[in-house]
């Protein structure tokens, strides 16, 4: 014998709808079939601030008494409930008698009732007012962030072109030769930062980033800006391959300060060339690699301000990302690498 054979007939319907509303933690109301409450179990009425002869026997429209909320409720049992055997998670705003709004997430089931023509209705009402008013609040909170950053990527664009045209206008003034290829190095530098933060401005805050596409876009601007001697193909392999965006900006600046340098000096004397830039996920870890079909050349050379000072960039920047750079020139061209190794692997080198 269980507990429940006491219920043998549908005229214990109500008893039964009882039993069970008292021992669910959330508000639950019993309706007949003129939508009286028959039954509040005690979750309704700690929830709701009632008591039990306040409640039972009245209208469940009673609850409110603001034309739109009842407008809603009637919505909810006279219109959607003879339609459907049954209503889940059904969203409603209520402002209830005593004037409190509530947002309700509505579970409602009908129950054969041997006594009564109608059945009776089962109501089971979550109040979701915090989570609702919470997840605003997160809402206005990123609204207020997005704006903020948006506010301090144009003041840091604003600040990358005057630093940009003063190099400029600095580098056309100085008489010493050394100092102006110092200055135009720096200038071009600070162009390649203004090509990642573009790429950058683009990009959700705090997304993923797609490599490629975002790569593809950042050598666009470069080839454009370059304005070369001669046809450059640039090429993008990246699969999808993504990254956070702050990886992202160190992997565009090294991209770009390889790319920049090979544009301006690989294909010296060539019609054409073709730069490759590859990004794969090797093994836990990545490889980033720049390579050309140029005569291969010196990173001092043709106008860097210093010897080197490009590549040591270029590793220095990798070293942020904990990988390390090979580079490889000859008379084919010139293959530079940044390579990062799974943790693993560095931890047994360490060792």
């Amino acid at each position: 014998m269980t507990c429940f054979d006491q219920f043998a007939s549908v005229d214990d319907a109500p008893a039964l709808a009882r039993t069970i509303a008292d021992t669910v933690r959330a508000p639950v109301l019993i309706l007949d079939g003129e939508r009286r409450i028959v039954s509040a179990n005690r979750a309704f009425h700690a929830g709701f601030e009632t008591q039990p002869e306040a409640v039972v026997g009245r209208s469940v429209y009673a609850l409110t008494r603001d034309p739109t909320s009842l407008a809603k409720l009637r919505f909810l049992l006279d219109v959607l409930l003879p339609q459907r055997s049954a209503i889940d998670a059904h969203e409603l705003e209520l402002e209830l008698a005593n004037g409190e709004r509530r947002t309700l997430l509505v579970d409602v089931r009908t129950l054969p009732d041997g006594r009564r023509a109608a059945p009776l209705i089962l109501l089971t009402l979550e109040d979701v007012t915090a989570l609702r008013a919470a997840a605003q609040a997160v809402r206005e909170l990123r609204r207020q962030n997005d704006m903020l950053m948006q506010e301090a990527r144009h003041g840091v664009a604003e600040a990358i072109d005057t630093v940009a045209t003063a190099l400029r206008l600095q580098a056309d003034t100085v008489l010493s030769e050394e100092a102006r290829l110092q200055l135009q190095a720096a200038h071009r530098r600070v162009l390649a930062i203004a090509a990642v933060h573009d790429q950058a401005e683009a990009v959700g805050h705090g997304e993923p980033v797609a490599v490629g596409p975002y790569l593809s876009r950042l050598c666009e601007g470069l080839a454009a800006a370059s304005g070369g001697h001669c046809r450059v193909a640039l090429a993008v392999a990246a699969g999808r391959a993504t990254v956070s965006a702050g990886e992202a900006d160190t992997i565009g600046l090294m991209v770009a300060e390889l790319v920049g340098n090979a544009l301006r000096h690989a294909f010296f004397g060539m019609p054409e060339g073709d730069i490759a830039i590859a990004y794969e996920v090797v093994d836990g870890g990545w490889r980033l690699s720049v390579s050309d079909n140029g005569a291969g050349h010196d990173p001092g050379a043709r106008g860097e301000a210093r010897p080197g000072i490009g590549l040591r960039l270029v590793e220095a920047l990798g070293r942020r990302l904990d990988a390390r750079m090979e580079a490889i020139s000859g008379p084919h061209g010139t293959a530079v690498s940044i390579i990062r190794r799974p943790c693993a692997s560095r931890w047994i080198e360490a060792a």
